[in-house]
């Protein structure tokens, strides 16, 4: 048994029946296995905050599902979910969800001044504390100065041929 069949074999035994894919060269064991088997639902997504709209939708209507990408992918599902938490977040607080999803030409969208409190699940947090400046920061600066003396005094020696 490869790593794929066990790993459909796992999907089978959990109810997880929609398979969302970004084609990746990796995967092609498990994707082949996947379309070829008619338990699932392969759908093949060209981005992966697409898959994991497709894959969310599905659980919405009671279907789980999985999402198979690279591991690239990880950093678009990171900004997808980021939208999404704040169109949610639009959507309670009008009641409506309509028109929340934000553009560039809005003025929230556009505006990237610090605000002066931050309010997460209800709760004010407080801002950070400033970075301490630390007594091994001087130490970098002369680091960073002798080690251009010491290419000068190499480029120097190249171009004026005091080395033999």
């Amino acid at each position: 048994m490869t790593w794929s069949d066990t790993f459909l074999a796992a999907l089978k035994d959990n109810d997880v029946r929609l398979i969302s894919y970004v084609p990746d060269n990796v995967l092609t064991p498990l994707i082949k296995g996947a379309t070829a088997d008619n338990y699932f639902m392969s759908v093949n997504a060209t981005r992966e905050d697409e898959a994991l709209g497709t894959v969310a939708g599905a659980w919405m209507g009671g279907m789980r599902g999985i999402v198979m990408m690279q591991t690239s992918g990880f950093a678009l599902i990171a900004n997808a979910l980021a939208w999404a938490a704040r169109d949610a977040e639009s959507a309670g607080a009008t009641g409506s969800a309509a028109g929340s999803g934000g553009t560039v030409r809005e003025a929230r969208e556009s505006d990237t001044t610090p605000v002066p409190t931050l309010t997460l699940g209800g709760q004010t947090l407080a801002p950070p504390d400033p970075p301490a400046r630390h007594r091994h920061a001087r130490f970098g600066i002369w680091a960073l100065i002798l080690a251009a003396a010491l290419l000068l005094f190499d480029w120097l020696g190249y171009h004026r041929r005091w080395t033999t």
